[in-house]
């Protein structure tokens, strides 16, 4: 590692000694954290809102024979964003969809560092894809003027899901790459 690269990873870590052998980059922790919070919140927020409109679009139209126009459209577009923003949250725990068995029948773990090293470069790559695209999106459907039926709000808001969820995602594989990283350094030192 250059001094400049040992330098800003020592700013990223507790002043201990002890945090900086096991490489625990604070900064990244505390970021990891924030966005699990944040996400968290946000999920179980959309999910209740997501139960709460059906069922009141069910009691409406079954029991009060006179059905919303816009309950269904605005639990759709929140199930949209709960999804994309799930997305990011099962990187945290390594739930996204992967071929395992090469981790499992790796012997090294040299060679299992490499596989999820390139497994989390993938899903980052992946996710610029889907930011810049969603951006470009977002350009077209502000050219446009598209607006949702019922709810009659700009259709940005539901595309607005993809660019900014992946831009989550993309901050978790950063941080899950540069933590995979320090922990293989720290422990290849270790046995040294």
């Amino acid at each position: 590692m250059s001094r400049m690269m040992r330098q800003w990873y020592r700013a990223l870590i507790d002043r201990g000694g002890n945090n900086w052998e096991r490489g625990k980059p604070t900064m990244l922790l505390k970021l990891q954290r924030g966005l699990m919070r944040f996400e968290e919140i946000v999920a179980v927020l959309f999910l209740v809102a997501i139960v709460v409109l059906i069922l009141l679009q069910v009691f409406n139209r079954y029991v009060l024979q006179s059905s919303l126009v816009w309950s269904e459209e605005l639990a759709r577009f929140l199930f949209i964003w709960l999804v994309y923003l799930s997305t990011s949250y099962a990187v945290r725990d390594n739930k996204h969809l992967a071929i395992s068995f090469l981790l499992e029948y790796s012997r090294s773990a040299r060679a299992r560092f490499k596989l999820q090293a390139v497994s989390l470069i993938a899903t980052a790559i992946f996710a610029g894809f889907c930011i810049v695209w969603g951006v470009e999106m977002l350009f077209f459907l502000k050219k446009t003027g598209q607006q949702a039926p019922a709810l009659e709000v700009s259709i940005i808001w539901v595309y607005l899901a993809l660019p900014v969820c992946m831009g989550l995602m993309l901050i978790r594989c950063f941080a899950a790459l540069w933590i995979l990283i320090a922990g293989y350094q720290s422990s290849t030192s270790m046995d040294l």
